[in-house]
């Protein structure tokens, strides 16, 4: 097994790489991960929720995705767990039996959530399907897609930063008044959320032309 002092940063990506993650190796050079890595920032592609959403009692309003990202190896060392819901929590969120909801009602995670799971799941997903017809896959998603927002917020809670894969692109077409995360955040926070993501697809996702 390597030691954390074997290498710099380690890149993780999943089975749904090749769907989602051509443009974060096409959108980060070498010298930006070499920064990133200097700096002790994790990297990939953020997305973001239209309202902070809430998952045992940690706030999100950004997550980076599972798909493709970058973490230093500061990072890794200081979170010991990358997917801290297994299967034994499984209970904590779901019904024993789907009766029109696929949530408990005191699950630990907030209505919007719950309504953007079950909606990338059953529409935005590249292997969609229904629900309450395969209880096996929703579970193990359920996991995976919560291990993805929990390590974004243990990113966050040990004092490190998150940066979109293109944020630190220079070149001469960059607009010098692109917001940052934290600025898209804070229009999260206060209502705004359709703001954010109209800046969002204006400022950091790649452009057709």
């Amino acid at each position: 097994n390597p030691s954390f002092s074997d290498f710099d940063a380690a890149l993780f990506v999943n089975d749904s790489f090749q769907n989602y993650g051509g443009s974060f190796l096409e959108r980060v050079s070498r010298d930006q991960i070499d920064a990133h890595t200097i700096e002790n920032n994790a990297l990939g592609h953020v997305s973001f929720f239209d309202a902070p959403a809430d998952i045992f009692g940690r706030r999100l309003s950004f997550w980076i995705r599972s798909n493709a990202f970058l973490l230093p190896a500061a990072v890794l060392k200081a979170i010991p767990n990358l997917c801290p819901v297994t299967d034994e929590h499984l209970d904590i969120f779901l019904p024993e039996k789907f009766n029109g909801t696929y949530f408990r009602s005191d699950a630990p995670i907030s209505q919007n959530l719950q309504e953007h799971i079950i909606r990338w799941l059953s529409e935005g997903w590249h292997s969609k399907f229904v629900i309450k017809d395969n209880r096996p896959l929703f579970e193990r998603k359920l996991k995976a897609i919560l291990n993805e927002k929990l390590l974004t917020a243990a990113i966050l809670e040990r004092g490190f930063t998150v940066r979109h894969a293109g944020e630190t692109q220079t070149n001469a077409r960059q607009d010098p008044t692109r917001p940052s995360l934290e600025d898209l955040q804070a229009l999260i926070a206060n209502g705004k959320g359709a703001d954010a993501l109209e800046l969002l697809h204006r400022h950091y996702l790649p452009s057709n032309d």
